[in-house]
């Protein structure tokens, strides 16, 4: 890793992997990719696969397989919501996949994530380990940007963790911008959330429901 990213991001990492041990601590990148900023170099797939931005219900077909990381209820609870998923699939196998929504969206029990709805939301991006080292990931993404964009979306919005550097990397390659940070962090079963001013004008903020209580995050 130090040979990868140095010695200040390793020190970061193994810093970071502690808090979250300690504390249950995350820290997300807030992303923006605003369509004209697309590498669309990323446009081109192989033409071996099809490729479409398709409705929730239609990936139920593909919950069978354990190996797609993708249950029936999550697809149920996204095709209620009216999210979509842009696939890649070779013959019957979904090689790589990305979901969308404009809604808020749950990242575990406790915890969600709003956003303006202007913007599209992208989460849940998963490639086969067979087809990996394809940049599928980065690929569907595009793809599914030029159609969202079309759409009249003001742009994506997603996060990663901020020890996360190869998607970091793999974003900034596509032309994702860093707008803030989320600080998330529970202790002794009360969540602390904290957000910098950058995320106010994407209304990027993560709800957390602590006690019964619906906390809204600090601005720092």
């Amino acid at each position: 890793m130090i040979q990868r990213f140095g010695w200040g991001k390793t020190v970061f990492g193994y810093a970071y992997e502690k808090a979250q041990l300690r504390f249950d601590a995350m820290m997300l990148k807030g992303l923006h990719l605003e369509f004209e900023n697309l590498d669309k170099s990323y446009l081109s797939g192989p033409s071996k696969y099809s490729y479409g931005l398709l409705a929730a219900d239609e990936m139920m077909v593909h919950c069978a397989d354990p190996a797609n990381q993708m249950t029936p209820e999550f697809v149920r609870m996204s095709a209620r919501r009216g999210d979509r998923c842009y696939a890649i699939i070779d013959g019957d196998t979904l090689a790589a996949y990305s979901w969308y929504s404009y809604k808020p969206s749950a990242m575990d029990d406790n915890l969600t994530i709003h956003f303006d709805d202007r913007y599209c939301y992208t989460f849940k991006g998963f490639t086969r380990p067979e087809y990996r080292g394809e940049h599928l990931h980065g690929i569907a993404m595009a793809r599914a940007a030029q159609e969202i964009a079309a759409e009249g979306a003001l742009g994506l919005v997603s996060y990663v963790e901020a020890s996360n550097y190869r998607s970091l990397r793999s974003c900034d390659r596509m032309g994702y911008t860093s707008f803030g940070t989320i600080f998330v962090s529970s202790l002794g079963g009360r969540y602390y959330v904290s957000a910098t001013r950058g995320c106010e004008k994407y209304g990027f903020w993560v709800e957390a429901q602590d006690k019964g209580e619906r906390l809204r995050p600090a601005t720092v």
